[in-house]
């Protein structure tokens, strides 16, 4: 057996870029045995560092540190090998502890690092640095104690390094950009910055930066920022998600912390707050614009208004119709509409461009503008800071329009409620915070997409949510209505309260899913698709319908005439205290009457609604649409008139019962 110095060479243990490793033993007792190739030690320089830091390094003594027995130089025919002795611990390094797990826990990841940081405390309090930390230098234990291996021996890596022969790519996702930039001014910010890479590994499984050649590497290391955390890892603590990419950040005054202040920040990881309990009222929620204040006054003079959404760019200069509703104590809810700062449209609409939290007045926001914590950081900032300025009920995190559950936007906008929420919690905020779904509903036509995208929004446990979907609610495609109920019945499960907006007579079966609130504009705007963001008129200056409910529909005035025209026509007119029996087509099509008529009928309905449970609910709303059915085939027939459609009502009855039926059937496990 070969013998080094009096160490018998049991096995090998690992082949690293500096040398090879070796299970040693001396006297029955086993150690490691690091020889050291001499092509790594280039000069006399190199060697009198090594001599220095290995003499230094026998006054660290800590449990989390390899302990340092001895060193020396072995010599085989013409060459001299240097050679360090370390204590040997039973287990493996921290890579491979991660390749058999996948990717670690919550708790995993916090006890180890935690450990690391006890270690490297120890290192960095005898004025040195690691220099090179990762998974490959860090050993558990069987016992599953950490030890910090190959401090202070491993040339400090500088540009010249990347070439250095057999270095894995890996190596070079846990080196510090300054390494590259500064290297002989480095500190603790650099081991800083390589824990924060081996926390991303441990939680994620996943590497922080993807270096696959010696060419990139430089690049990706100084410039690419890496992802978040729990965008690869949903159950990842937004806390520890911060921590992470605080770490991570390319600039060293960016990372905060000390090792101090990072240990007491990862001894609690926990983000639950006290539960808001939910509120489940049923209700009605017009969504206004700026010059519908009259008749939201005269409304509510005489007649009950559950309450408003009322768009963030109204605010202030609108704000007389808002601070009437809110001011009587009913529901607001302010809409950030930051879904619309991300389509050049908004450039033409100075209100937008008026908002705080609006990048620019020219260029819309894109993914690439919240790469950074900080930007998240102060989205949700400005956001929130908007609209408790104006006092509402609720609170609504910024969202955006989704493509699919690939969009960018999803993973940001899901880290920007997160970070709203630190942002109340640490203004001691306590009022409900709701997350903004807006998606693409021909996107969750598959059976997996709505089950990733509820998974994506349940995981951050809201208080609420407001959904925006693009569907066009009165065509024939069942597959459309049927995905739509079942996100709203799945996030139903959960409890809380779910504003549907900008949605037509389907919301009200959509109650007996769990929906618990209807939006739209006061006669018109019952559908919303992503073509209003993009296109110039956009559906924002439509003449507002006349609706009869015993239709389920809101007309135009050219249809309106063919209804009232024959008698079964006439005995839809509504008694309301603004149509009063009326079918006068004139005088029914003005904005005041329309739209006070729309707020009495859609009130009326979820105050019905409201007095009933579930099932009540379904079988009411059965009965309404086959009641609507007969009456627009007679009305049809009669009229002549083929824009009076019904079709699509079978399509929602359809959707909703198989919904019910579907509701007691285990959904598969799909990860977000």
């Amino acid at each position: 057996m070969r013998v080094i110095d009096g160490y018998t060479i049991k096995a090998p243990l690992g082949q690293g870029t500096f040398g090879q490793t070796w299970l040693v033993e001396k006297n029955g007792q086993e150690f490691a045995l690091k020889l050291f190739k001499n092509e790594m030690i280039r000069s006399d320089y190199d060697l009198k560092r090594i001599n220095r830091e290995i003499l230094s390094l026998k006054a660290v003594n800590h449990p989390n540190v390899v302990k340092y027995v001895d060193d020396g130089v072995h010599s085989e025919g013409f060459e001299n090998y240097h050679f360090l002795v370390m204590e040997y611990a039973d287990g493996e390094p921290l890579r491979k502890f991660i390749e058999r797990s996948g990717r670690l826990s919550v708790s995993q990841t916090q006890r180890i690092t935690l450990q690391i940081l006890e270690g490297l405390n120890e290192i960095h309090k005898a004025g040195y640095y690691h220099r090179d930390l990762k998974p490959d230098n860090i050993f558990i234990t069987r016992l599953g104690d950490v030890l910090i291996l190959d401090f202070g021996l491993v040339k400090i890596l500088d540009a010249s390094t990347l070439t250095a022969t057999g270095a894995p790519m890996g190596t070079y996702a846990y080196m510090p950009p300054e390494q590259l930039q500064d290297s002989k001014n480095i500190d603790h910010r650099a081991d800083m910055y390589s824990l924060g890479a081996i926390m991303f590994h441990m939680i994620t499984g996943r590497l922080p930066l993807e270096i696959h050649s010696l060419v990139e590497a430089p690049y990706k290391i100084i410039h690419e920022v890496p992802p978040f955390a729990s965008s690869l890892n949903p159950a990842t603590p937004n806390k520890l998600d911060n921590i992470i990419a605080t770490l991570l950040e390319k600039q060293q005054h960016r990372r905060k912390y000390t090792i101090d202040s990072l240990f007491i920040e990862l001894k609690s990881l926990d983000d639950r707050t006290i539960p808001i309990p939910a509120d489940l009222t049923l209700r009605f929620i017009p969504r206004l614009l700026h010059n519908e204040r009259s008749i939201i006054e005269k409304y509510s003079e005489t007649n009950k208004l559950d309450g408003i959404i009322f768009p963030a760019n109204f605010l202030p200069k609108y704000s007389k119709v808002y601070e009437h509703v809110r001011d009587n104590g009913k529901f607001t809810m302010i809409d950030p509409v930051v879904y619309r700062l991300a389509y050049s449209k908004f450039s033409n609409v100075q209100s937008l461009v008026n908002l705080p939290y609006a990048l620019s007045s020219f260029n819309k926001e894109i993914p690439a503008d919240f790469v950074n914590l900080s930007q998240l950081q102060e989205r949700a900032m400005s956001v929130m800071d908007w609209q408790l300025k104006n006092n509402p009920s609720v609170l609504v995190a910024p969202f955006h329009f989704l493509a699919n559950t690939q969009d960018p936007w999803l993973d940001i906008d899901i880290k920007v409620f997160n970070e709203c929420r630190k942002y109340l919690s640490d203004i001691n905020e306590s009022r409900p915070l709701y997350a903004g779904i807006s998606v693409q509903i021909e996107s969750m036509t598959d059976d997996i997409s709505p089950i990733r995208l509820v998974n994506h929004y349940t995981r951050i446990q809201a208080e609420g949510y407001m959904l925006m979907f693009d569907a066009k609610l009165d065509t024939f495609n069942k597959a459309h209505y049927y995905a739509f109920g079942r996100i709203i019945s799945m996030l139903g499960d959960m409890g809380k309260p779910i504003v549907l907006s900008r949605i037509n007579d389907f919301g009200l079966g959509l109650m007996s899913l769990g929906a618990t609130g209807l939006s739209s504009g006061i006669g018109f705007i019952e559908d919303f698709h992503e073509s209003i963001l993009i296109e110039e008129g956009g559906g924002f200056h439509l003449q507002p319908k006349y609706y009869i409910p015993q239709l389920l529909t809101s007309y135009s005035e050219k249809i309106l005439k063919d209804i009232f025209e024959p008698a079964i026509g006439k005995e839809l007119a509504c008694n309301c205290p603004y149509c009063m029996g009326s079918t006068e087509i004139e005088y029914l099509c003005q904005p005041a009457i329309t739209k006070g008529h729309y707020l009495w009928q859609k009130q009326k309905q979820v105050a019905t609604l409201n007095e009933m449970a579930n099932p009540e609910r379904m079988r009411w709303f059965e009965q309404q649409v086959n009641s609507a059915i007969s009456l627009a085939k007679q009305l049809k027939k009669a009229s002549k008139n083929r824009n009076i459609v019904f079709d699509h009502f079978n399509y929602w009855i359809e959707a909703i019962k198989q919904i019910e039926k579907e509701r007691t059937t285990a959904l598969p496990s799909i990860a977000p």
